[in-house]
């Protein structure tokens, strides 16, 4: 039996990476098409000032949960934020294709 080494989450990392970094590019153009021209700066502002707070704060909230009452916790936590992002998702892109077949 092979011993636990961490070089076995290389691979895992750097696929993880690369698909997170290419993410980032689509939020960006994202957050611009929710912003009309004249305030995307400020569009922009708000959200670096949520992504980057919630960068900070979001682990920090996980750890606590996870003293708490475990790592499952987190996990499941986990899941349901990220499926609670399918709605919100699915509202965007029908109000997007409503207003292109208005205009």
């Amino acid at each position: 039996m092979a011993s636990f080494t961490p070089y076995y989450f290389v691979p895992l990392a750097l696929i993880l990476g690369l698909t997170l970094n290419g993410i980032s590019s689509v939020l960006y153009s994202l957050a611009a098409s929710f912003f009309k021209l004249e305030n995307r700066t400020r569009g922009y502002a708000l959200f670096y000032t949520i992504y980057l707070l919630s960068g900070a704060v979001g682990p920090l909230m996980y750890g606590l949960l996870g003293d708490a009452l475990g790592i499952y916790a987190i996990f499941i936590s986990l899941s349901i934020a990220t499926l609670f992002t399918i709605p919100v998702i699915l509202v965007y892109v029908r109000s997007k294709h409503i207003s292109l077949k208005s205009s």
